[in-house]
């Protein structure tokens, strides 16, 4: 045999054994062909970055549907509402809820109408929760509005945000107060400490809310007679951030890696 048709067999067989030897992933644990090993890595470093939820409208609301998942809808009927959906302005049902009636049809006048009229509120009156960082909301701790606004600057600023929210050329964005202290809290921790480390916010709030419920599950698991350490609010807190950093760790990737 000569070496050059030596070569060429050894060529052959060669990719015959790349065409057909398997390699197990260590992330998926899926038989991938080898020569298709290094393009299934660069897969999971993109499922890494891609957001995994569709996270509210709403820049204070923490609230989202994973994207495996259908959309969450109110009812089975066949009027049932499509949340964080273009049906909804991308918002979820509780943000949604504060402008829907079953008295009058949600058009885009309506809508707009509902819209004005909380921002209006907000800056004026407020919504009267300690826990608000609503930089659009004369209660929030944040400085941008630290006190209530006369109406004639209120319905200024009001329209303003109004229409910005509302133009078709973007995506939909609100300010609206939150209700619920953990709802808010979780974005607030997103945006003051995990965002800054370089992760979307939608990871962030994926790990937040990870965390929190294998820590829920893990108390519903401990025996009513064990031994069980009071914690202040602060080391709770850090020891949430930590936990929710070392997930982000393994099942994410910073935007600009």
């Amino acid at each position: 045999m000569s070496v050059q048709t030596y070569k060429m067999f050894l060529k052959d067989y060669v990719n015959m054994k790349l065409n057909v030897v398997q390699e197990l992933c260590q992330q998926c644990h899926a038989s991938v062909q080898m020569k298709n090993i290094q393009v299934h890595g660069q897969l999971h470093i993109m499922e890494k970055k891609k957001p995994p939820i569709i996270l509210c409208s709403n820049k204070n609301c923490s609230h989202y549907k994973d994207k495996k998942f259908k959309n969450v809808t109110a009812s089975a009927s066949s009027n049932s509402i499509n949340y964080l959906s273009r049906e909804t302005k991308g918002l979820c049902a509780t943000c949604y809820g504060l402008f829907w009636s079953p008295r009058h049809e949600m058009t885009d006048a309506y809508f707009s109408q509902g819209v004005l009229k909380q921002y209006h509120k907000q800056l004026t009156v407020g919504c009267g929760k300690e826990f608000c960082t609503n930089k659009y909301c004369c209660t929030s701790k944040d400085p941008t509005i630290s006190q209530p606004m006369n109406p004639t600057e209120s319905a200024l600023l009001s329209l303003e945000l109004t229409k910005k929210a509302l133009n078709p050329k973007i995506k939909p964005t609100f300010h609206f107060c939150v209700f619920e202290k953990r709802n808010a809290e979780q974005r607030q921790l997103a945006n003051e400490f995990l965002v800054p480390l370089g992760y979307s916010v939608e990871w962030c709030i994926k790990a937040l809310v990870t965390v929190q419920k294998q820590e829920l599950e893990k108390e519903g698991e401990e025996d009513d007679f064990s031994m069980t350490v009071e914690k202040t609010p602060e080391e709770e807190r850090t020891e949430l951030l930590t936990k929710s950093i070392d997930w982000l760790k393994i099942n994410s990737l910073p935007i600009d890696k």
